[in-house]
């Protein structure tokens, strides 16, 4: 009768562990709050800095982080702020490829290094992990 009570406990202790496991393991590493680090369109190139000066010399500022950010949440949910418009959608992780499904229109993104580069028609923005 041990054998058997030790038996049930250790299966017992193994359902616990994967039970926990799956509770605790909704985080995934593209999770987090991210800042913008650069937009490209065509063959121009703007870091945030750049974008900054270019505004500065128009006699505007700006702030970068309220006017681009980029929030990547454990329940695969994400809001995106871009320019005046605020998106919001669902997303999906396989390996380093991120999809990110909005209004109907997925965008497909990479992760490495704590960057997210985002690419849609012909427009590539890059979000740096804060």
């Amino acid at each position: 009768m041990k054998i058997s009570k030790r038996l049930v406990a250790a299966v017992m202790l193994v359902a616990l562990m994967f039970t926990m496991t799956a509770c605790g393991g909704s985080k995934n590493k593209v999770t987090g709050t991210y800042s913008f680090e650069s937009i490209t369109e065509g063959d121009q190139t703007y870091t945030a800095q750049q974008l900054k000066d270019l505004y500065a010399a128009s006699g505007q500022e700006i702030n970068i982080d309220s006017m681009f950010s980029l929030e990547m949440k454990s329940d695969k949910t994400f809001t995106l702020k871009s320019d005046d418009k605020t998106t919001t959608g669902t997303y999906t992780v396989d390996g380093d490829k991120v999809a990110m499904t909005a209004e109907n229109t997925t965008i497909n993104a990479t992760y490495s290094d704590g960057k997210l580069t985002l690419s849609d028609d012909g427009m590539t923005m890059v979000f740096k992990k804060k």
